[in-house]
């Protein structure tokens, strides 16, 4: 199950395998003043124990002056996302 401080955006589980181990994933997220994050999260457990992944992405909606901030892009996303994404599925269990 989530943890009960969890904003559950989709409650139906589902699983998803890293490196021959069995997730449960749930998509979870909160929203703030002028920002938010979301993505999913990882639980299994392994000798008794849980263990917990995940990739959340947040974002600001705050109001800058024209030219004082760098738009991050789509492209910049992708990218990012693909490097989180390298890491999460590099884990595995060593014992």
């Amino acid at each position: 199950m989530g943890s009960p401080g969890w904003l559950v955006i989709n409650s139906n589980a589902s699983t998803t395998r890293i490196n021959h181990v069995s997730f449960k994933t749930f998509e979870i997220g909160d929203n703030w003043t002028s920002g938010g994050q979301s993505g999913p999260a990882y639980r299994t457990f392994h000798n008794g124990t849980c263990y917990e992944l995940g990739i959340q992405t947040n974002a600001s909606h705050a109001v800058y002056d024209p030219g004082t901030v760098k738009e991050f892009t789509k492209k910049d996303l992708s990218e990012v996302e693909g490097r989180l994404r390298q890491a999460l599925n590099s884990f595995v269990f060593l014992k």
